[in-house]
């Protein structure tokens, strides 16, 4: 019974500690987000990061834009969820998460048309390390494309984040 008991706590924080990697502990969110489906940017100057990193406990800052978009093969398509990561982007998640590839290098002033995707979503659209894709993106009733080339391949073992979580440039999301 202990063992039992022992290996269900074990379970949990493993999920709990992926769930947060894909997150965070703590999310500032302009209010409008939480009321629509939109997001709406928060103005994140230097001023108030450092604010924000001065309260005790917070052991890390980083700025992320969350944006929906399609992701098209010449056979599949798959929707997805692009996470936009700059430099501050703290890694050590996705590094323990790595089976292929490489992690891209992320910015926040240019794109440099490289996701990061996981073994579900290659699995599904049959893509490689290496390969290019297109992504559809729509804002305010335009179609935007992008070809991106896939640097490398996570998997968590979390589906309902495996299914769906493509990180790029914070300048691309």
């Amino acid at each position: 019974m202990i063992m039992s008991v022992c290996v269900v706590l074990g379970f949990k924080h493993t999920i709990r500690d992926k769930v947060i990697g894909f997150g965070s502990h703590i999310q500032v969110a302009d209010f409008m987000t939480l009321q629509q489906q939109n997001q709406y940017p928060v103005v994140m100057n230097d001023s108030m990061v450092n604010v924000l990193k001065k309260i005790p406990g917070v052991k890390h800052v980083q700025k992320f834009a969350m944006k929906e978009g399609i992701l098209k093969t010449d056979s599949d398509f798959l929707g997805v969820m692009f996470k936009g990561v700059g430099p501050d982007f703290d890694s050590t998640f996705i590094h323990q998460n790595m089976i292929e590839g490489s992690i891209p290098k992320f910015d926040d002033k240019a794109s440099h048309n490289q996701i990061l995707i996981s073994q579900l979503m290659a699995d599904k659209l049959k893509l490689k390390t290496g390969e290019r894709i297109f992504a559809y993106f729509f804002d305010d009733n335009a179609v935007r494309m992008r070809r991106f080339t896939i640097k490398g391949i996570y998997q968590t073992n979390l589906k309902k984040y495996d299914e769906v979580m493509v990180y790029t440039d914070l300048y691309t999301a």
